[in-house]
């Protein structure tokens, strides 16, 4: 797999093979949570790449409640943070998390949220933690998973469709 061609370093340009860069593009929304400790300078986010400082965050929420005879469900993921502007203002904006993909890392746990298309539950997937291998734990028959992050507040309850048995993802 590595190491170089047995003909050639570098590929003819007809190669057809895509540009790397190109390969590489976020094709859509991709949003990191660490929680490193609980102090205020432990709590880093990235929307597409951007740093979200502490000091602008307000909140991150991701609620999942699966659809049921009675119900459609629902499934949200919202970023919200305060923006200053050039004449000093500080006024709230909101970003939407899907579609896309958040990876929350917080106490030695991790939880990755991948939705495909924005309120719909196809194409909608939850992992938690991270093996050796690099794989992680895939869930299935989860009634609902609510996340909420913010300065000093770091909460995420799973409740399991078979039981109604709830989870706290991250242990205080």
């Amino acid at each position: 797999m590595f190491g170089a061609p047995k003909a050639s370093s570098t590929p003819p340009p007809s190669s057809g093979r895509p540009h790397t860069s190109d390969v590489a593009k976020l094709q859509t929304h991709l949003t990191h949570v660490i929680v490193s400790n609980d102090d205020l300078d432990g709590l880093h986010v990235f929307y597409d790449g951007k740093p979200i400082l502490t000091g602008q965050l307000e909140n991150i929420g991701v609620e999942i409640v699966a659809p049921s005879d009675t119900q459609d469900g629902t499934l949200t993921g919202v970023l919200t943070y305060y923006e200053t502007n050039k004449d000093g203002e500080r006024r709230i904006k909101s970003l939407s998390l899907f579609p896309g993909t958040v990876e929350f890392v917080t106490k030695g746990r991790r939880i990755v949220v991948h939705c495909a298309e924005s309120g719909s539950f196809d194409g909608l997937f939850l992992s938690f933690g991270l093996a050796d291998d690099g794989s992680a734990a895939q869930a299935n028959g989860v009634q609902s998973l609510r996340i909420v992050i913010a300065p000093q507040l770091v909460d995420a309850k799973l409740v399991w469709a078979e039981d109604g048995q709830e989870d706290d993802v991250f242990p205080h």
